[in-house]
């Protein structure tokens, strides 16, 4: 429809174009009534408008900060870079062992800091494959199956000890250690050797030495260490474990609390003769994660070491806490 005007006809306004060639339209947003329409080729605020240019550009790589306080081009080093040589960014030499290219070519002390990370990143992963290489054919010595080959994957944990170097299943070594029918220190002991082991900590990997031992141990003790003791209750409760428990004791505000005096009490032998007695010892901490710890708590345990578990070869089941005491 035409609208008349004095002088004559008018000219229909000009629509604007889409900035998409019509090819592209099949590809719209669906509208969908009741909801907002998200359209492609409009953009959503002003912000947004003014980045327009950069829409079609790959993701960055993580900008590099190098010495002289220029940076290496992130397209680059994530792959491929969209200016070429009107590139505002130094484009970096590619790096052999990582294959990204974040070697400055200048700059030696970059080069030298990179080639650091790599190698330690490249140590890391071969010890990785070492375990598993170490791990694949250990058997049990209660059930004798490999442990690496058990099902359900659950099941395809060690339970290292402390204090030797037999091998165990995780399940196999805790069924030995909870056994009701014998005394207490028999149970504690190698099941082969019958050397005492004060704790027995799950591991994805089989670990024979007492650096990889104190690894795995050192990394358990850390990540509890950041998680709330539920007897301290922020203050507010009694832990009996005082300054032997791994758990955090700290205030509502975050202060970490100082561990009080253990209490002492007295005792008088068959002659009459006072003595002073600890309030708790070692077996009374193993004890005390035996009918204390409930099963909630150990399952929100078992979902917060699982992303711990190959940073330090732990696994995730810890369905047994005394069992790392």
């Amino acid at each position: 429809m035409t609208s008349l005007k004095k002088g004559g006809q008018t000219k229909p306004p000009e629509l604007p174009s889409t900035p998409k060639p019509p090819e592209q339209w099949v590809k719209a947003s669906e509208f969908v009534p009741g909801k907002p329409y998200i359209c492609s080729t409009i953009p959503a605020s002003y912000a947004k408008a003014a980045k327009d240019e950069e829409q079609d550009l790959p993701p960055p790589f993580e900008e590099v900060q190098v010495s002289d306080g220029q940076l290496l081009c992130p397209y680059l080093a994530k792959g491929v870079c969209p200016y070429e040589s009107e590139c505002e960014y130094i484009h970096g030499d590619i790096c052999e062992m990582c294959g990204y290219a974040v070697l400055h070519p200048t700059d030696k002390t970059q080069r030298e800091e990179h080639a650091k990370i790599c190698v330690a990143e490249l140590e890391e992963n071969m010890e990785h494959s070492f375990a598993i290489a170490r791990s694949k054919d250990k058997a049990c010595g209660i059930c004798m199956e490999i442990v690496m080959e058990k099902q359900p994957p659950s099941e395809q944990r060690f339970g290292i000890m402390s204090d030797c170097n037999h091998i165990f299943c995780l399940s196999c070594i805790r069924k030995w250690r909870g056994a009701k029918q014998f005394e207490r220190k028999i149970v504690r002991a190698c099941p082969e050797c019958r050397v005492n082991s004060n704790f027995v900590t799950p591991s994805k990997y089989w670990v024979d030495t007492d650096d990889e031992k104190n690894k795995i141990i050192g990394g358990y003790k850390d990540a509890l260490s950041n998680k709330a003791c539920k007897y301290f209750k922020q203050g507010t409760g009694d832990c009996p474990f005082n300054d032997k428990c791994f758990y955090m004791h700290a205030y509502p505000d975050g202060t970490k609390a100082t561990p009080k005096p253990r209490e002492r009490r007295r005792r008088q032998n068959a002659e009459g003769d006072l003595d002073i007695m600890a309030r708790i010892n070692l077996w009374d901490f193993l004890e005390e994660f035996d009918n204390r710890l409930d099963q909630l708590f150990l399952l929100e345990l078992e979902a917060e070491m699982d992303s711990y578990a190959d940073m330090w070869y732990l696994g995730d089941d810890t369905s047994s806490e005394d069992d790392y005491y």
